[in-house]
């Protein structure tokens, strides 16, 4: 008679894949990867790390976290689908468009039981679940983002994802953990949760400077924005994003005016500021001299979130304007693209 309390024994497969993910993201550093027992539907949590040497790795965690849904596979099937451009699914129907205007995307597909995307969804997509497949046979590992997928490939194809016993997922074959570009996307999705609470603190702030973007006398605006600005220096993303160009930009932007009370675009490297310090008058003056420059980069700062759900959550999916924006050979990863 079986023993109720024994764990049921992994396949092999599953062990193999295990391990080639394990080994793939050691290959990189910077990653530990963390087994669930039992797993319901989530099989490992990625914790990421600032250091790239091994034996500094554990102690410079970022506190930053992907989960990991593992399918292994002996023999894995490339196919094609076609995809075509569509607006925002979150603000229209989607409508049939014109043949021509489609794009063909190398995929893997998965068939995931519903249940388990259910699980996903309930999660919202602060901490995102990554779909990695393993290829036992060729040693790679491909990945797809599961909460961005259900909200931006199922939801606007099926009036009811659900109703279906299992789904099949596409997952492209550009997303490959064994190179650079799929590390890069790791990493950003790694920072999600951090970003968007730095974006919720960002659009606060700016309702805030809107109130006050005309009281110069008491220097409401100089101190309320110098304060925020000191505030958001203290994130740790700043100049770690390298794979979005508009981030990286505002952080520069915010950096000089923290350090010299001044924004002044053309010169955006705080060490050319650090010889010639403005005095606190200085500050104050240039700040009152600049109100709607002020008023302008938190407004940027504010709409980061559009940004994110408009382009960057699509960044990796099999969509058109995921394959435009994020795949190899295509164009750079980031926003202007």
């Amino acid at each position: 008679m079986e023993n109720p309390n024994q764990p049921t024994p992994t396949p092999l497969s599953d062990n193999d894949g295990s391990a080639l993910l394990k080994h793939t993201l050691e290959q990189n550093n910077g990653f530990v990867l963390r087994e669930y027992h039992p797993d319901y539907g989530i099989d490992f949590a990625v914790e990421i790390f600032k250091s790239t040497q091994p034996q500094l790795a554990r102690t410079a965690t970022l506190g930053e976290h992907v989960f990991v849904q593992l399918k292994s596979k002996e023999n894995i099937q490339i196919t094609t689908i076609e995809v075509s451009p569509r607006k925002n699914e979150l603000k229209y129907a989607q409508k049939p468009r014109s043949k021509h205007e489609k794009a063909t995307i190398e995929v893997i597909p998965i068939t995931l039981e519903t249940a388990e995307l259910i699980t996903v969804e309930r999660m919202g997509y602060g901490v995102p679940v990554l779909l990695v497949v393993a290829d036992l046979e060729h040693k790679q590992c491909y990945f797809v983002c599961l909460n961005d997928y259900i909200d931006k490939v199922l939801v606007p194809q099926h009036s009811n994802y659900a109703s279906a016993k299992t789904r099949t997922i596409y997952v492209p074959v550009t997303n490959n953990l064994s190179l650079e570009h799929g590390i890069r996307a790791l990493r950003w999705y790694g920072k999600r949760a951090k970003l968007l609470a730095a974006f919720h603190t960002f659009v606060y702030q700016y309702v805030e400077l809107q109130g006050v973007a005309h009281s110069y006398q008491d220097n409401k605006m100089v101190r309320m924005s110098r304060q925020f600005a000191k505030r958001n220096m203290q994130y740790d993303f700043w100049g770690e994003i390298d794979i979005c160009n508009l981030i990286t930009i505002l952080g520069e932007q915010l950096r000089q005016y923290h350090t010299t009370g001044q924004l002044d675009v053309a010169q955006n490297d705080p060490k050319e500021h650090k010889a010639n310090k403005l005095t606190e008058v200085e500050q104050l003056f240039a700040a009152y001299m600049i109100p709607n420059a002020v008023t302008d980069l938190w407004e940027l700062l504010a709409n980061l979130p559009q940004h994110y759900e408009q382009l960057w959550r699509e960044w990796f999916l099999p969509t058109h304007l995921g394959a435009w924006l994020s795949a190899p050979n295509t164009g750079p990863v980031d926003d202007n693209a």
